[in-house]
């Protein structure tokens, strides 16, 4: 049976289930949704009683699936399973479905389809690839009509993995066999460089019970970093109004659940989203509209009126955040200034006294504007780790009325600790000098520990940045030895600050401190220091990687690929003789005047200063080299470390540090301070004989102190032998 007419409630389609004896039910999870949301139950006693004792199973397609469905039918209709059905009208049939011989798992398609070769590609830390696939299948079609030469064709499901079927859609395989569903490939959105899936931002959402429908979409902004602002679409449910409060909690939600970056910039409530003829939603007409371009497909929309509000709030919207300034003569209270320039820079409708700053959404970029604008306001100077301290509106108004005269505090404090017994983590920043990047990854750091952010010199107006690395490592560790006098030191960087922990520990080691860590997360160097052989690794990887694109593709795009290849090695070279300054001014041209001048100080020290050797023993935390433009940081740090322990972990350069990809990060940096835990360990033993002589121990430092160490007797006979050779 059938059903091609209006669905107006939430009993239009289970009233003609129960009338019909349907066995087999067809649904979407939208109106699945629509069921839940409305508080629908459907009539158990009397003539209007709705017999559901045929229904032997359910099926779902149009858009994924979310275990809320599920859970619903189960408690409300029947304890029936769902299979969660996915693939295309263009292959007739579907890459994973159901089985009624396999275990249902709340809201996944239980397995691949028979016949089909169906995998997951590019698989991310959260597992999440693309599905592919791999060979040909009973119903492939043959081609595109009016294509003699197939173009169109291999452009549409060929040419982004050379070789096999791409279907658009991003998928997740489980242990147990069954698939997760996260939306389409194409609608993966790119905010501040961060690739964000919408079915992440959806899921997040649909314990939010104000929301029918959402969809995210990527607008283009010159001001922002990336050229690209994230837009939340909303259809709420009757009686519900998009208010301040909803705004906030919504931005609370996903900054707590996700990312700075899956915060949008802007929050509109709409009356339906942009649908095609098939039901499907369409994200490519909604980001053409918000973009102020010409919708391409808009013949496949049955509701193109859904546009129209997209195109006039396009058309009114403001090109860049701009935040006003209360001119001299004006009288504002501080804490209603603090408060406007916050909604103005989160473009927020309000704010509480008790909203967190890194909750709404707040990132290190958003500070320095706010941090900008207060000074102009007040006249005075606000140190950005005002905000760390005090994240919270009434917190920030507080601090910021109380604060003298700002000093440059190198530490901050991203995690205060269970232990004091356990030696705190140091973690440098990155090249764009601010600590405050870091404070995600320092949270999922759980093992007791304090773990220190170490920000750059520079974002006040009367600092001065630093440009030289070991210079930046000297004043560091005398932040850290006010902090911890004693080893050992545990010592962590990420990117550029890779190179200047590795200083910090050479600089201790050669006072004969102890170190017991240095962690660097991706930590490369620029392309003026390279050894040989590192660019002999980059050529010969970048070569290949061509050979395999040119090996799967038409004859027709060979020159093309050629021709970008080869431009891309003639860049690398020619970079590595331009001046350090031009090479940092064009790293930084996009950036505000005072990420701009830390980041060009940071860069220009880099290029300034090549790794020297040491006796040190180094992990590096090493991102995906075929996802690399750089060469392989391994083979620089062999030449300068004595050791070297290479740990993969998942992401890119730009997103190790950020969610989903900090949590494997995390768990990785754990690893490596396990490993530096039994010299903690055996000094905190407590042997029941004495260790030393009545005189205390005199520890001598390099060049300083000539005095010998007094002799130390043999271990107990029952002392762990882990023990007794660190004891000896």
């Amino acid at each position: 049976m059938l059903y091609d007419g209006p669905v107006d409630g939430a009993d239009a389609l289970w009233k003609r289930v129960a009338a019909e004896r349907v066995t087999a039910f067809g649904t979407s999870p939208a109106y699945l949704q629509l069921c839940e949301q409305s508080g629908w139950m459907p009539p158990r006693d009397g003539g209007a009683t709705l017999d559901f004792s045929a229904l032997r199973a359910m099926y779902s397609t149009g858009s994924v699936l979310y275990p809320r469905q599920q859970e619903w039918v189960w408690q409300q209709v029947k304890p029936v399973p769902i299979q969660s059905i996915s693939g295309g009208t263009d292959i007739v049939g579907c890459f994973v479905l159901g089985n009624p011989n396999l275990p249902v798992y709340s809201a996944e398609p239980q397995c691949r389809s028979l016949g089909l070769d169906v995998r997951a590609l590019n698989v991310d830390a959260a597992g999440i690839g693309e599905l592919v696939c791999a060979n040909p299948f009973p119903s492939r079609p043959l081609g595109l009509v009016d294509d003699a030469d197939g173009r169109r064709f291999h452009a549409a499901y060929f040419a982004q993995h050379p070789g096999v079927w791409t279907h658009g859609d991003l998928v997740e395989f489980t242990a147990e066999g069954s698939a997760r569903m996260h939306g389409r490939s194409d609608g993966v959105l790119n905010v501040r460089g961060i690739r964000i899936g919408p079915a992440e931002i959806y899921r997040m959402l649909a314990d939010v019970p104000e929301i029918t429908e959402a969809m995210a979409i990527e607008r283009h902004a010159d001001d922002e970093p990336g050229n690209a602002r994230l837009v939340l679409l909303l259809v709420l449910r009757q009686g519900a109004a998009l208010d301040a409060e909803l705004s906030a909690r919504i931005r609370r939600l996903l900054a707590q659940r996700g990312s700075p970056a899956h915060v949008p910039a802007a929050i509109l409530a709409v009356d339906q989203l942009p649908t095609t003829h098939s039901g499907k939603r369409s994200e490519r007409s909604a980001r053409d509209a918000l973009n102020g371009r010409a919708v391409v497909n808009s013949a496949a929309l049955r509701n193109p009126e859904s546009l129209e509000p997209l195109r006039a709030w396009a058309a009114q919207v403001r090109p860049e955040r701009t935040v006003t300034v209360p001119a001299p003569a004006v009288a504002e209270p501080l804490a209603e200034t603090v408060a406007r320039v916050w909604r103005e820079v989160l473009d927020l409708p309000a704010v509480k006294p008790s909203d967190n700053y890194f909750d709404l959404g707040g990132d290190s970029l958003r500070a320095l504007k706010i941090l900008e604008v207060l000074r102009r306001a007040t006249g005075r100077e606000v140190p950005l780790t005002l905000l760390l301290d005090a994240p919270t509106l009434a917190g920030f108004v507080q601090a910021l009325g109380a604060a003298a005269e700002h000093e440059y505090r190198p530490l901050v404090q991203l995690q205060p600790p269970r232990d004091p017994d356990v030696e705190p983590l140091f973690i440098v920043h990155g090249v764009g000098g601010s600590a405050m990047e870091l404070l995600g990854l320092a949270r999922l750091i759980d093992d007791g520990r304090a773990v220190y952010g170490i920000q750059a010199r520079g974002f006040d107006a009367q600092d001065t940045p630093s440009r030289d690395v070991p210079a930046m490592a000297c004043e560091y560790l005398a932040a850290v030895r006010g902090v911890q006098p004693e080893g050992p030191y545990l010592l962590a960087g990420y990117s550029f600050g890779g190179q200047v922990a590795y200083e910090m520990a050479r600089q201790l080691q050669e006072a004969g401190d102890e170190v017991g860590l240095v962690a660097l997360l991706d930590t490369g160097v620029p392309e003026r220091h390279w050894p040989p052989a590192a660019w002999f690794e980059y050529f010969v990887r970048r070569v290949l990687f061509g050979m395999r694109s040119l090996r799967a593709r038409r004859a027709h795009e060979w020159p093309a690929v050629l021709q970008g290849l080869l431009r891309s090695l003639r860049h690398r070279v020619h970079r590595r003789a331009l001046p350090p300054q031009r090479l940092a001014d064009e790293y930084a041209a996009h950036l505000p005047e005072t990420v701009r001048r830390v980041r060009c100080a940071g860069f220009t020290a880099a290029l300034a200063h090549p790794p020297q050797r040491s006796n040190l023993s180094v992990h590096l935390l090493r991102t995906d080299l075929d996802r690399s433009h750089s060469c392989d940081p391994a083979i620089v740090w062999r030449r300068c470390a004595r050791s070297v322990t290479v740990h993969e972990v998942p992401g890119d350069h730009a997103s190790l540090i950020r969610a989903p990809h900090a949590a494997a990060v995390a768990r990785c940096l754990a690893e490596c301070l396990a490993t530096a835990a039994p010299a903690a360990a055996a000094r905190d033993l407590q042997p029941p004989v004495p260790l030393i002589t009545a005189e205390p121990p005199h520890l001598p430092r390099a060049g300083v102190d000539a005095a010998p160490a007094p002799a130390l007797p043999p271990p107990p006979a029952d002392l762990p032998a882990s023990a007794s050779a660190w004891l000896s």
